[in-house]
Order: C-alpha cells, then sequence, then structure tokens
C-alpha cells in the first residue's frame, strides 16, 4: 500500500470516527435534555404571604433539561415554607418563589376592617402592600398624624361585599407574628389605610 493510500485511509478513519463522536454526542445531549424528572407542580394558586401545606402541591414528570436547578424537584420538602411569588395552579414551583428564612416562616394572617376609600379599589390578593394608621376624631379625640405600621405584607384574602356601598370590607393580611398586636391595637384607636408596595 503506498504512502498515498495510507494517508487517505487514515483520513477516512478520521472523518468516519468524528461523524459517529458527533452522533454519539448530539443522542447524548438529547437524551439528557428530553430525560423525566419528578418536579413539584402547584395544585392549587399560591399567592404570597400563603404558608404552603402538603395539599398544595402534587408532583409530576417533565422534561427540566438545563433549567433542572430553577424548579423543586419531589425530593425537596417545601412544606411550611412562604410564597414569595404567585405560582399559579398547573405551574411549577421556581425556586425564587419560596422562602425558607425563619423571619418568613413566622407569619400570621388576620383579618381587619377598613373603608372602602382606605383601600385602593383595584387592589387583589397576592399583592404586596404597606399598612398606616390615621387617627379617626370617631373613634378617639386624640388625632395624631399618619404612622407607617406594617411594611412588606400580603393581601391573602378580600370580601368586598360592602365596598360598592361605601361602607367597610374585610381584608386578611399576611403578616409576621410579632406584628399582630400592633395592627390590632391600632383598629381600636383609628383607621388602618392599605397603600399598595410598588417594587
Amino acid at each position: 500500500m503506498s504512502n498515498y493510500q495510507k494517508r487517505s485511509r487514515a483520513r477516512l478513519i478520521t472523518a468516519v470516527s468524528l461523524i459517529v463522536a458527533s452522533f454519539c454526542s448530539a443522542f447524548i445531549l438529547s437524551f439528557m435534555a428530553n430525560r423525566s424528572s419528578p418536579a413539584l407542580s402547584a395544585r392549587v394558586t399560591l399567592i404570597p404571604g400563603h404558608t404552603v401545606l402538603s395539599s398544595d402541591v402534587l408532583a409530576v414528570d417533565v422534561a427540566l433539561g438545563t433549567g433542572q436547578n430553577r424548579y423543586f424537584l419531589n425530593n425537596r420538602n417545601i412544606v411550611g415554607s412562604v410564597v414569595l411569588k404567585q405560582v399559579n395552579a398547573g405551574e411549577l414551583i421556581p425556586t425564587s418563589a419560596i422562602s425558607f428564612a425563619e423571619s418568613t416562616q413566622l407569619n400570621s394572617t388576620v383579618p381587619i376592617s377598613v373603608h372602602s376609600y382606605d383601600v385602593p379599589a383595584d387592589i387583589a390578593v397576592g399583592e404586596k402592600v404597606s399598612l398606616y394608621h390615621v387617627g379617626d376624631p370617631k373613634v378617639s379625640s386624640d388625632v395624631a398624624p399618619a404612622e407607617l405600621l406594617i411594611r412588606g405584607a400580603f393581601i391573602v384574602g378580600i370580601n368586598s361585599k360592602g365596598q360598592n356601598l361605601g361602607g367597610d370590607l374585610s381584608v386578611t393580611i399576611s403578616l409576621q407574628s410579632e406584628q399582630t398586636t400592633s395592627i390590632l391595637d391600632a383598629t381600636s384607636t383609628g383607621r388602618i389605610v392599605i397603600v399598595r408596595a410598588h417594587s
């Protein structure tokens, strides 16, 4: 066999090897990308401030590919954690939407009654709000300036039956447990004004 034939054969073997290697790489990458993993999905809509219950989540098999680190897998227990960002029913639960910080897990839900004109008309469940205490001469003759009571609370429930009549409406707030007393005390000495917090 001549040197030319040897070189041609070597080039052919190299070319075939590269083609086989590229096909193998593509197959492996495709297999990894399409491999299903059991991930956590929201059974119901999870709103900010809500403490996650076992009945709120379910495991589903999905192909996450390179996005595997962005979502909770089924081997992670998130019961007792607190929702930071809304996750709609049926969606996978992103790791950025849940907090395990102790300060967020010590949450309470408190119902308060507010005048319809003391809350934005289009306020919705899941919104982040600040709560202010405003003196009310009908309640106390000692009317003090408006005071910021709570920053970073979440709306978890709204009963707006009396809003159209200009009356009060019931709003349920999720806040840190140690803030409960201050908000309840404030309702007995004046009005609570709810202000939407803009991120």
